[in-house]
């Protein structure tokens, strides 16, 4: 049986969840979806799907299917249009060769029809259906040994500003003695109002990562600044999934000869944590705001959306093309 690796099945899932997506808003809409969204939706399932053979057994099943289906209507209709035009045929007088004639030229003008709109609205419901029909088993190669860290931007990655008397009112509930109202006390509160749909999907890229090597989260935002590790891991996001990955933060102060052509920036501090820890080699840098990080690490460093956060298709291409 060829092998497909679970990372792989996890890349097509995501693009999968990204097809659902454009469907689910032409439902809404009633707007005709765009054939290209669709198309690539598609064809990164399929590019996913790195493995030549398996590529093979998902298009014969992606045919297969279409021509089950399509041999089902056209034999209904058929059938059906053939016994109207018999009893008509009675009584207008043609000939039986004629009258079948007729029927299976009607037949074939109407699975036509058919067969345009059922392409042109399920095309991604039928290849889907082939793709995760198809026996996709995971890969049970041995988990690689080389760690793979995300350096985690808070704002703008998993939370933008929520309504501030929201945080008032769970900074009374976390803290009901205190007398004064502290960053710290604020700022945990916070953590309460983070994007769920960004948090899953920051899920998402860990457990894609966690398919076949150890993910780790350092966190690289202003969050940090003044906070120790233990008190991000616990304090401040002990109530999200990701905090379990955390297993350090970048530096708030560089030496004085800074790193890189920068001295002082994130994409600096970003750099400096590498050179003390030579052993990663694989990462990822999230963070909504290029402070040099793009000159600085290209594709490893990919940008989300103050107001958006950490999107869908964001997630899925990180998936599929940064893991």
């Amino acid at each position: 049986m060829t092998l497909l690796s679970c990372n792989q099945v996890e890349r097509a899932e995501a693009w999968w969840k990204y097809a659902q997506k454009e469907y689910l808003q032409y439902q809404a809409s009633k707007t005709a979806p765009s054939p290209i969204n669709i198309t690539t939706a598609s064809a990164k399932i399929l590019e996913s799907t790195v493995n030549q053979s398996i590529k093979e057994r998902v298009i014969h099943a992606f045919s297969r299917k279409q021509m089950a289906a399509a041999a089902t209507i056209f034999f209904v209709a058929v059938v059906v249009i053939l016994v109207a035009t018999i009893a008509l045929a009675g009584t207008v007088g043609l000939t039986p060769l004629l009258t079948i004639s007729a029927s299976v030229a009607a037949g074939l003008a109407f699975i036509s029809l058919v067969g345009y709109a059922y392409n042109r609205h399920h095309l991604y419901r039928i290849f889907a259906d082939a793709h995760f029909q198809t026996t996709l088993t995971c890969d049970t190669r041995p988990r690689s040994t080389s760690p793979f860290v995300i350096f985690l931007d808070i704002d703008g990655v998993l939370y933008n500003t929520p309504n501030q008397d929201s945080v008032s009112a769970k900074v009374e509930e976390l803290f009901p003695n205190a007398q004064t109202h502290d960053h710290m006390m604020c700022s945990i509160a916070a953590a309460y109002f983070f994007n769920q749909k960004a948090l899953n999907n920051l899920d998402s890229i860990i457990n894609g990562i966690e398919k076949t090597r150890k993910a780790s989260v350092v966190i690289s935002s202003s969050w940090r600044e003044g906070i120790s590790v233990e008190e991000l891991r616990k304090t401040f996001f002990g109530i999200h999934n990701f905090s379990k990955y955390i297993i350090d933060k970048t530096p708030e102060t560089l030496p004085k000869q800074g790193v890189g052509n920068h001295s002082h920036c994130r994409a600096a501090e970003i750099q400096y944590w590498l050179t003390q820890h030579p052993e990663v080699v694989d990462y990822l840098v999230l963070d909504d705001n290029d402070d040099h990080l793009s000159a600085t690490f290209g594709k490893k460093f990919v940008r989300t959306n103050y107001s958006s956060l950490l999107t869908d298709e964001i997630a899925a291409e990180i998936l599929t093309n940064c893991i």
